[in-house]
């Protein structure tokens, strides 16, 4: 998605650079852009309360996707308003004031960017969304009219954004309704032309960059911002199945994943679990200095000694560390003290 990053425009220049933010505002027909950086989204939550007294969350999970999920629920309560847009009730959207019910992906018809740059049309098998559900776009421009935005919100059909898109970020110029529509398999960004199909391959002359060489920033080796000791002994790190996605969101809604991948479980290497009296299958309490779960165990060789991990699609991330890295801006999602205990049932 363009214009997400709190210190970017959509076109990819800074919010501080004064002619890119002339240059978007003249696109834009004058409409004034600010011209300071916002929060990211731990900050925004860490805000909350103080400079952050309403969200207004579009396909977020948060509650369930950010570190040390605890934490992150109380915040949520703070808040003096919140709107949740999303396809289920999420674990968010239960402390929502409004949920909007958005469409799902094969209820709307719009376009769609793989992790691989290709920007393909996506077109509706279901004749209307259930009940009162609406695509996103529809939901914003209509909620825009009823704040007073209308004129900045004159979409009617998902092609008329696409074309601003195409006017606005060079790098989707060519990626227009017409030609995707003749040319299902897409094309790769940057579609820079009106007819190119777009760079499958980048860089094979070099970087746009005075030199043409690539600028690296070294990132600084730092320890984890918490230690196994005598009281936490083991490091927790959490994985993705390949059956669920995220936060569950949709992927538990399958009854053929659910019961493929049905719950969370930890995985723990032999020689801790025999010091600790656990077999596969038992079930067992995990800790952290945030919360303790539930979960079974299995036991295996798939993990290193002195190591623990469970797939995060759960409750995983009531253990996490919300503790970002001052550089990269990542919280400590992959490497927590932790310990673990047998549970008689």
């Amino acid at each position: 998605m363009s214009g997400i990053a709190p210190n970017k425009l959509p076109t990819g220049g800074l919010v501080t650079d004064e002619a890119a933010r002339a240059e978007l505002e003249r696109l834009w027909g004058g409409f004034k852009i600010p011209d300071w950086v916002g929060l990211d989204l731990t900050n925004m939550v860490r805000e909350i309360g103080k400079k952050i007294r309403m969200m207004y969350i579009i396909g977020g999970n948060i509650a369930k996707s950010m570190p040390n999920s605890g934490w992150v629920r109380e915040q949520l309560k703070k808040l003096d308003f919140l709107v949740v847009q999303d396809i289920f009730l999420t674990e968010t959207a239960k402390y929502a004031d409004i949920v909007l019910p958005a469409a799902a992906w094969f209820e709307k018809t719009g376009t769609a960017i793989s992790a691989e740059r290709r920007v393909q049309r996506t077109y509706k098998a279901a004749e209307a969304p259930p009940g009162e559900a609406k695509p996103d776009w529809l939901i914003i421009v209509e909620l825009a009219k009823e704040l007073g935005l209308g004129e900045y919100f004159k979409y009617s059909h998902p092609d008329e954004i696409l074309r601003e898109i195409n006017s606005v970020i060079p790098l989707f110029k060519g990626a227009t309704p017409e030609y995707l529509a003749e040319h299902p398999e897409g094309c790769f960004l940057p579609c820079s032309e009106p007819g190119g199909e777009g760079t499958k391959i980048l860089f094979k002359k070099g970087f746009k960059t005075p030199d043409g060489k690539a600028q690296l920033q070294p990132v600084e080796w730092m320890e984890p911002p918490e230690m196994p000791d005598e009281e936490y002994p083991l490091w927790l790190t959490n994985f993705r199945l390949v059956g669920h996605w995220h936060t569950n969101t949709m992927s538990e809604e399958s009854p053929s994943l659910k019961k493929r991948w049905p719950e969370e479980y930890v995985m723990i290497h032999p020689k801790d679990a025999r010091e600790l009296g656990i077999k596969t299958g038992d079930l067992v309490k995990v800790e952290t200095r945030r919360g303790s779960i539930l979960v079974r165990a299995e036991v295996t060789e798939h993990v290193r000694e002195g190591v623990i991990a469970m797939p995060w699609h759960w409750q995983a991330n009531f253990l996490t560390l919300d503790e970002i890295h001052p550089m990269t801006k990542m919280a400590e999602l992959k490497a927590v003290a932790a310990r673990v205990k047998k549970v008689e049932e």
